[in-house]
């Protein structure tokens, strides 16, 4: 009968143990699941922020072809403007000299 008792001991210890280790499973698979939610996260957190990175450089470049092409645009007329300029001061200089040229 001592023999039953302890088999009977020994059965509950076996059944203590896996249920502690099912428990341990369970909270193991648990972590893991969490981890795996908090990688997806991170992953999805840092796409994001190289998205909008990607978007304010895109942004930041348009922004500056923009300012580069007035700035293009503001010279050329600037150039034609003196190219006048210089056109009816030489005018200006021909008429002169051909009115002295006259008198």
């Amino acid at each position: 009968e001592g023999e039953e008792e302890e088999e009977e001991e020994e059965e509950d210890l076996v059944d203590w143990d896996s249920g502690q280790l099912e428990s341990a499973i369970r909270k193991l698979n648990q972590a893991g699941n969490l981890f795996d939610r908090e990688m997806d996260s991170a992953r999805e957190k840092r796409r994001a922020m190289v998205e909008r990175q990607r978007q304010e450089l895109a942004e930041e470049m348009a922004q500056q072809e923009a300012m580069f092409r007035e700035a293009k645009e503001g010279m050329e007329r600037l150039r034609v403007m003196m190219e006048e300029e210089a056109h009816s001061l030489a005018q200006a200089q021909a008429q002169q000299q051909a009115d002295a040229g006259a008198g």
